[in-house]
């Protein structure tokens, strides 16, 4: 993290006190909620980062290229709204994700300050690389967030990040074209 008036840093320990309300904000704003207020069809207001705790600081958030055309242009300008810091993106190769947060867990490397992630490295590296936010988070804010969305960044009963997007990859086949090739659908090639 780099303090524009100061040169002292902001521990991850530190950073993560704070830290979910500022990732949930801007969770959050994906889905049309504000700082100021609940959207219109809900009583519930979400003030758990009204704060702007980053005010006058800047974050570097890291997280594969593969984000590189959203995280500047969409999701940035959100954390920064919400969180009143300003922030740098700072990209790595995607295949490359075990030798970026290897490095950074091994060389004790603070110049992160969040980090995108998903199951994969909350498994691998949760307990020794992220920190445990576990009831750190405001509970409308869990409340609003998908089940297993939440239960993908959790580690061993613990929470290691809070979810901003989550997918479903399905496939679906057309039984009757397998069929009229002359394959039988049960055992797909």
């Amino acid at each position: 993290m780099v303090d524009e008036g100061q040169q002292s840093k902001v521990t991850r320990r530190i950073f993560a006190k704070v830290a979910g309300a500022g990732v949930a904000a801007a969770a959050l704003t994906t889905k049309g909620w504000h700082a100021s207020a609940a959207p219109a069809s809900s009583s519930r207001r979400v003030t758990a980062y009204q704060d702007k705790p980053f005010a006058g600081k800047t974050l570097v958030l890291s997280a594969p290229a593969y984000w590189a055309p959203y995280f500047p242009e969409v999701i940035l300008p959100m954390f920064e709204e919400q969180t009143g810091a300003k922030t740098e993106f700072a990209q790595f190769p995607a295949a490359e994700y075990d030798v970026k947060y290897s490095s950074l867990l091994v060389a004790e490397d603070s110049s992160v300050d969040v980090m995108y992630q998903w199951e994969a490295v909350i498994g691998k590296y949760g307990p020794v690389l992220l920190e445990d936010i576990t009831g750190k988070v405001s509970q409308p804010i869990l409340d609003d967030t998908v089940a297993a969305a939440q239960a993908a960044v959790m580690w061993q009963g613990k929470q290691y990040g809070v979810p901003f997007d989550s997918n479903m990859a399905i496939l679906l086949r057309n039984t009757d074209l397998y069929t009229a090739a002359g394959l039988d659908p049960a055992t797909p090639p």
